[in-house]
């Protein structure tokens, strides 16, 4: 085996165990929380979860590209501590400015609805306080796994934070306490992440904003508006629109439905567990190598991420297909409604996996304006596509048009990569990293 990709193995066991564990709780806490609480109930949630994660990513800005990019390629020594500490408290600063701003405008929306039930109106007011709470935890992770903490930076929101609320929801499933309306348990979800993005903040010198904040001006660099613009635009459009189709639902359809299809875009979510968690090591590296101009590395790194990450994508569409009504079934009562969704959404993930980490390659190595470029434009069909395939094909038509809008901006971004990066991040370019290997230990 050559010797850097032992590295990146042993490295990324760590990352993976944590991202199993956190997804594998993420899904069980969604579980929980469907448990405690009716089906109408839950469709409530998920609308209002929805709408607030999207705007999370909205006001994240790109700042977590930014960290990962402009902090893994720094020396982690006390040569450019300061530079870091910097970019640090300017992205912090940009993340609270614009989730405030975001919090206060849905507020406001919701102030003047006078026509949605108390359950929705209430669990939208939660979704906008949920706005800086999930922003700060998005960045901070980001900002701990461009100093390669990877535990720390993942810990608190991906284990502490699921496992309260399993807790939770299964203790309400005990009949431990009563049955939770939708605004009850968002607010609950909403404070247990609170405090482990607090802890993990009093645990982690390097994201406290505050202890540098007098040196922000200091700063120079002309490009990080234009940059933090083209990265939150891919961020936002290629997060948002999966979380989009649920809204929509809400919107055309019913609560029930909504619900049962959120199940069925979370479940189908986990085919791509593998490549997350690869991701979570492979933007970094991904930095690092190309600043060095270290191209093996890079191309060893994306076909690890790729192989690993569409094995393992396979093996889970199969026990979909043999098994999707008992996994839905697992929410609840009503939810295996949504087995043929749950078949379609994952053959999106499927060639989303297949052609590993296409995004971080053209945003970490000076072509996220490619990227977003292309994200904009197979996104701006699905939003088009999705109203119009949900108001005359119901929930199928929605998981159709999520899933077409992933095969066609994965496929134009593993082009753009390999045409203008040079490196082919598809599960086709393990035998090209094998070939670089094998040439990098003879030499």
């Amino acid at each position: 085996m050559n010797p850097f990709v032992g590295r990146l193995i042993k490295s990324s066991a760590l990352a993976l165990f944590v991202k199993i564990a956190g997804a594998f709780l993420s899904y069980v806490m969604f579980v929980a929380l469907a448990r405690a609480m009716t089906l109408e109930q839950f469709g409530y949630f998920s609308f209002s979860f929805s709408i607030s994660v999207i705007l999370a990513k909205v006001a994240v800005a790109g700042q977590q590209q930014v960290m990962l990019r402009d902090i893994a390629r720094r020396s982690t020594d006390d040569t450019d501590k300061q530079e870091r500490e910097l970019i640090t408290m300017r992205s912090y600063t940009t993340v609270l400015l614009i989730s405030l701003i975001l919090m206060i405008a849905l507020l406001g929306y919701v102030a003047a609805q006078s026509n949605y039930a108390p359950a929705l109106s209430w669990s939208l007011v939660v979704a906008a306080l949920f706005i800086p709470v999930m922003a700060f935890s998005e960045l901070q992770t980001s900002i701990l796994r461009a100093y390669e903490s990877v535990v720390l930076g993942l810990a608190p929101r991906e284990i502490i934070w699921r496992v309260l609320v399993c807790i939770l929801g299964f203790g309400i499933m005990l009949s431990l306490g009563p049955v939770l309306t939708a605004p009850v348990g968002f607010g609950l979800c909403a404070f247990f992440l609170a405090a482990a993005t607090l802890g993990q903040s009093c645990a982690a010198p390097g994201t406290r904003f505050w202890r540098c904040a007098h040196e922000w001006s200091r700063l120079r660099d002309k490009d990080w508006l234009k940059i933090s613009a083209q990265f939150s635009v891919s961020t936002i459009v290629t997060f948002g629109a999966p979380m989009l189709s649920v809204v929509i639902i809400g919107v055309f359809l019913s609560p029930v439905e909504s619900g049962a299809f959120f199940a069925a875009l979370k479940s189908s979510q986990t085919i791509n567990l593998v490549l997350m968690a690869t991701n979570i090591i492979a933007s970094p590296l991904i930095s690092r190598h190309f600043w060095k101009n270290e191209m093996v590395h890079v191309q060893l790194v994306c076909s690890y991420c790729a192989g690993a990450g569409t094995i393992f994508a396979i093996l889970v569409f199969f026990l979909f297909a043999i098994a999707g009504h008992s996994v839905l079934g697992v929410f609840g009562e009503g939810y295996d409604t949504a087995y043929p969704e749950l078949l379609i959404l994952s053959v999106g993930y499927i060639f989303n996996a297949a052609c590993g980490p296409n995004g971080a390659i053209l945003e970490m190595t000076k072509h996220q304006h490619r990227f977003m470029r292309l994200i904009l434009f197979s996104n701006i069909l699905g939003v088009i596509a999705l109203p119009v395939l949900t108001y005359f094909f119901g929930t199928i038509g929605a998981a159709s048009a999520v899933s077409g809008t992933l095969i066609l901006w994965n496929f134009l971004a593993a082009h753009a990569a390999i045409k203008h990066a040079h490196i082919n991040p598809t599960i086709f370019g393990i035998w090209r990293g094998m070939a670089l290997g094998k040439k990098e230990d003879a030499s």
